[in-house]
């Protein structure tokens, strides 16, 4: 999966969760073991000053249903705010 990652770019490990053993960025998430479910609104790493502009994701184990990861592009969102909420997101 890194190998496959460095050809979009440089590799940005996660600032605040370790990486898994013997790789140098990949992170890790199961549910199965707790801290790894969002249940709520979350984006990847924009909170630092130069976030990634990619995340590479992997299913191990897919559910037969739901599990969904969705993605938005807050750049088209923000496009497509009438004038007044552009004013109030400045």
């Amino acid at each position: 999966q890194e190998l496959f990652a460095r050809r979009l770019g440089d590799l940005v490990p996660h600032p605040t969760q370790g990486p898994a053993a013997g790789t140098a960025s990949i992170l890790n998430l199961d549910s199965g073991r707790g801290g790894g479910r969002a249940d709520q609104w979350h984006t990847d790493v924009t909170f630092v000053d130069a976030y990634p502009k990619f995340s590479v994701l992997r299913g191990v184990v897919i559910p037969a249903a739901g599990g969904d990861t969705i993605w938005s592009n807050t750049h088209a969102a923000y496009e497509n705010l009438p004038a007044p909420l552009k004013i109030l997101a400045d």
